[in-house]
């Protein structure tokens, strides 16, 4: 029988979701995971030690700290290695260099795992991770409500400039109120997008001053559950005001290729696959990719990617994204961007079966002029 490779991952619970989802236990501070053949342990710290064999989902074991100076050359980690008689780990691709070196010095080789993943059964997601990403997803459409449902009752003055209340409406102010709100409801608004204008030409500008009267606005939410640390995310392009025909083609386009990839994706098919679908439609209508002193306009993002533990995660909907299975759950977000009109982008969130794919988003996706 071939020998397995140790794994070893050290990083904290709040900020990793590898030894999260390893061990299910949220600490601010790092700690070491280990895995040698069937048997899965983490190594707590005295601090911890009473709250992870309460929590954890991993066998728990305390972590015991070097006495002599031998032992404090070797490091904790080394002599836990040690002790188990362990000469090689597999390792996260950013497992910290300082750690790994100290290890290789002290006579354990380090092999760092080249996928982004570390645990590849990420992708595929139990019942319970579905609910908690719809829970989430629900969450993120409440609040692009409440961002939208300002925007719609703000008035301009005579320059074109937005009032709400008798105060000029700003994106600072929007991502304030995005904010509140999603904390009130146990979640963490993270890098919220909220961005009007020739700005949205510029896919994760987070927006930032005056709003005017007729110009879009781009609302991309992503928000983590506290509780269970499940993302959701959705994207909507409104209008406020009078639209010209350039942007309603445009939008009608995103909106277009959004739809026909909803229905095309399915289990067994390849993200490269449904890239390459959106990427030849956008220019067969026109919409061409291209390069100047500014940057890359036009179709110039991944089509979607992996959501759960972490915003961008397996699988991906990209030229290079491999297999979709059941069960994964993906976003499908194309978007145009062009200096001159701005941009627009359309996102869904959605589980992959095997015959196509079931959306958790329910927000309209016709063109909202408010």
């Amino acid at each position: 029988m071939k020998k397995t490779t140790a794994r070893l991952i050290y990083a904290s619970g709040e900020k990793d979701a590898d030894i999260y989802y390893a061990t299910g236990l949220a600490t601010a501070d790092t700690y070491p995971y280990l895995e040698q053949g069937k048997k899965k342990v983490m190594f707590a710290s005295a601090l911890e030690l009473s709250r992870a064999k309460r929590q954890a989902r991993c066998a728990v074991e305390a972590l015991a700290q070097p006495k002599t100076d031998a032992q404090k050359k070797v490091g904790a980690i080394g002599l836990v290695l040690k002790k188990r008689k362990i000469r090689k780990v597999s390792v996260p691709y950013d497992f910290p260099t300082g750690l790994a070196q100290k290890l290789e010095t002290n006579g354990i080789k380090v092999l760092a795992v080249q996928s982004p993943q570390f645990f590849p059964g990420r992708a595929i997601k139990t019942g319970r991770e579905i609910k908690f990403i719809a829970h989430s997803q629900e969450v993120a459409q409440q609040a692009v409500e409440r961002v939208a449902g300002i925007i719609e009752k703000a008035r301009p003055d005579a320059k074109g400039l937005l009032f709400y209340e008798q105060k000029p409406l700003t994106s600072e102010f929007l991502h304030e109120k995005a904010a509140l709100f999603l904390v009130s409801r146990g979640f963490e608004a993270g890098e919220t997008i909220i961005c009007p204008g020739a700005d949205s030409s510029m896919p994760h500008c987070r927006g930032s001053g005056r709003l005017y009267n007729n110009s879009q606005v781009v609302i991309d939410i992503f928000p983590k559950d506290n509780a269970t640390r499940y993302y959701g995310d959705v994207t909507r392009t409104v209008f406020k005001g009078e639209p010209t025909g350039r942007f309603v083609r445009m939008y009608g386009a995103v909106q277009k290729v959004q739809g026909e990839c909803l229905e095309r994706l399915r289990a067994g098919m390849t993200g490269a696959e449904l890239y390459r679908y959106a990427a030849g439609k956008f220019e067969k209508m026109g919409y061409k990719k291209t390069t100047n002193k500014a940057g890359v306009f036009g179709f110039n993002h991944s089509l979607g990617h992996g959501l759960g533990l972490d915003v961008h995660e397996e699988p991906r909907l990209s030229p290079t994204g491999g297999k979709l299975d059941a069960g994964n759950v993906v976003t499908i977000e194309p978007g145009l961007y062009y200096p001159k009109i701005g941009g627009v982008r359309i996102e869904d969130a959605v589980v992959v079966t095997k015959k196509g794919c079931r959306n958790l988003t329910r927000l309209p996706k016709d063109l909202q002029v408010i």
